[in-house]
């Protein structure tokens, strides 16, 4: 009976407790940044699809590629102008692959052959992200801004809970054993 009363008193603790710690955790963002263009293509059979124009003065960032395929009668073949970027070979699938790739020529897909189908999903930023301009630091420009960061606050808040949860099971722990 005692057993019940410590077990219900915890569950009651920690069921209080927990919106407090869910508030205090910021949610994950994205793993892109905020004017990421993501975009999707099916090519069936022989065919190409451009993405983007880019240029030597228009430069592009590609961060993710990923290739689905139906079949194995033909490769996917993704390119910024003659350069391949991502190839699958042939094989079904090309596993999402994350890359900060700066392409200054025409950012397009190609598929080989007939008999399947290949579904591309890519994402990139609409220009060079390592020469943009709120990425150079002069005497009187500030530190880019931090997203999905802790504060003091939190942290404070977060360890509390969690020293009161370790106590809590200690003092359990101490009672029946």
């Amino acid at each position: 009976m005692k057993l019940t009363k410590v077990i219900i008193y915890n569950i009651i603790s920690i069921t209080a407790v927990m919106p407090f710690v869910a508030g205090a955790i910021p949610a994950l963002g994205s793993i892109f940044e905020p004017d990421t263009i993501s975009d999707q293509v099916e090519l069936v059979n022989i065919d190409d699809h451009t993405f983007f124009e880019a240029t030597a003065e228009n430069p592009i960032t590609i961060q993710a590629i990923r290739i689905q395929q139906s079949g194995t009668q033909s490769d996917t073949d993704i390119l910024c102008g003659t350069h391949s970027i991502a190839h699958n070979y042939g094989v079904r699938d090309y596993s999402l692959d994350l890359m900060n790739y700066v392409c200054r020529d025409t950012f397009m897909a190609s598929k080989t052959g007939a008999g399947d189908k290949a579904f591309i999903s890519v994402s990139y930023l609409p220009y060079n992200y390592a020469s943009a301009s709120f990425l150079s630091f002069t005497a009187s420009s500030s530190l880019p801004i931090a997203y999905n960061t802790i504060d003091t606050g939190q942290l404070f808040i977060i360890f509390t809970l969690i020293i009161l949860i370790f106590i809590n099971i200690f003092n359990v722990l101490r009672r029946f054993i």
